[in-house]
């Protein structure tokens, strides 16, 4: 999976469903990983500051179940 960060081209192979189920756009996440050959950098590690997505569309589930 490709996305950007900051305007640097980042790969994300491992664990690229994951991500898309915890990261949304907008959200603040650290990454941890290193640079290839063609200068993008791939992510070894990541994590989301503050709730993931999957958290949020938790909440908002639950929260909506309960008002039935």
């Amino acid at each position: 999976m490709r996305f950007s960060l900051d305007g640097v081209n980042c790969l994300i192979a491992a664990h690229s469903l994951s991500f898309l189920a915890d990261v949304d756009e907008g959200m603040q996440i650290v990454v941890a990983g290193e640079y290839n050959d063609r200068n993008q950098f791939v992510v070894k590690k990541y994590s989301v500051i503050g709730k993931t997505r999957i958290m949020i569309d938790f909440e908002a589930m639950k929260k909506d179940l309960s008002m039935s």
